[in-house]
């Protein structure tokens, strides 16, 4: 049986499109409801400026969450989750997780 870290176990990789207003709310409800949170990362991506603009206010609300602007989405994810030696969540722009998340059901079994 594996040893869960139970200091950080959760690396959570959100993808986002020209949402910077659903991304906020979708951050706001990770930092709330996931306790155990290693790392957020948002790999986004914006068609023109109007968009640009909205991350930039998005990233200075969340400084310590690392924000990458997507070239080739694949070869960007695979950048993100090379290097994590936990578990990842993998989330789009419009989830919400809307309670915290209950550890011991989810890896009574691992």
């Amino acid at each position: 049986m594996k040893k869960i870290n139970p200091i950080t176990i959760i690396d959570v990789v959100v993808f986002s499109k020209n949402r910077a207003c659903q991304l906020d709310l979708t951050l706001r409800s990770i930092l709330h409801n996931v306790k155990l949170l290693k790392s957020i990362t948002v790999i986004y991506l914006a068609e023109n400026q109007f968009y640009e603009d909205g991350y930039g206010i998005v990233k200075n609300l969340y400084p310590s969450i690392r924000f990458i602007k997507q070239t080739i989405l694949k070869a960007d994810l695979l950048e993100v989750i090379k290097d994590i030696d936990s578990y990842y969540l993998p989330m789009a722009d419009d989830c919400l997780i809307i309670r915290q998340i209950v550890y011991d059901k989810i890896f009574k079994n691992h």
